[in-house]
């Protein structure tokens, strides 16, 4: 089973009344553990254990050579709710930064990345979507009756990026290397969400993927 490096609270529910801060690290072993679910479509993969650079420990999503090719893990049921002030933050690898689609963050349920997650799957994400040349991270919100505005930041690939997500009441706050890029007030969910990370291929090229050093998150006390 994967492991877990360092973790202070309960893993049974990220939605529960007392404070919550929970980190995925060093995932290893043969397989991953029943927290968290996968959706795979033609020819794509989940692997565990996996190593390079500073980032021992990896989970790598990989796509087939296949047009719609995905690969999508998330938390199940565990949920963290906005009334907690939760932060989303992962370490990524993106292998490239063209003919690839990616997203991460917060979701109410699973979807393709293929296409931006529809207006009722509440969410706060990140979302790489580049076509033959090279496009921009988007930022997006859902509030389950429309998507918000979307802001486009210059995109990454090739070296480790680390992506937060802070949300409130009020704002949803995207950092990239801990520098702040987009802050949204308007079409913020207010469902329970999980945990996602998903990578989709828009054409039919090479396998893509994305590699994931860890998975972090937070929310307040006594919610």
């Amino acid at each position: 089973l994967a492991t877990v490096a360092a973790s202070v609270g309960s893993f049974a529910s990220l939605s529960a009344t007392t404070s919550r801060f929970e980190i995925f690290d060093d995932f290893a072993g043969a397989a991953l553990s029943n927290f968290w679910g996968t959706t795979i479509t033609d020819g794509g993969s989940v692997t565990v254990g996996g190593t390079g650079g500073d980032a021992n420990g990896q989970v790598r999503l990989a796509t087939s050579p296949t047009i719609q090719s995905d690969a999508r893990l998330f938390s199940g049921q565990r949920a963290v709710t906005y009334l907690g002030n939760p932060t989303f933050e992962a370490r990524i690898f993106p292998s490239v930064d063209v003919q690839i689609s990616a997203a991460l963050g917060f979701v109410q349920s699973d979807y393709d990345p293929q296409n931006p997650p529809i207006a009722a799957n509440q969410h706060a994400l990140f979302r790489i979507a580049a076509g033959a040349s090279a496009a921009s991270t988007i930022c997006s919100t859902s509030d389950g009756g429309a998507v918000s505005t979307l802001n486009a930041i210059n995109n990454s690939s090739g070296a480790w990026i680390k992506y937060r997500i802070k949300l409130t009441a009020s704002t949803a706050l995207f950092y990239i290397n801990d520098t702040l890029r987009v802050t949204k007030t308007t079409n913020l969910p207010t469902a329970n969400l999980m945990l996602y990370v998903g990578v989709d291929t828009p054409i039919s090229v090479a396998s893509r993927n994305i590699s994931v050093d860890y998975l972090k998150v937070s929310q307040g006390r006594n919610i």
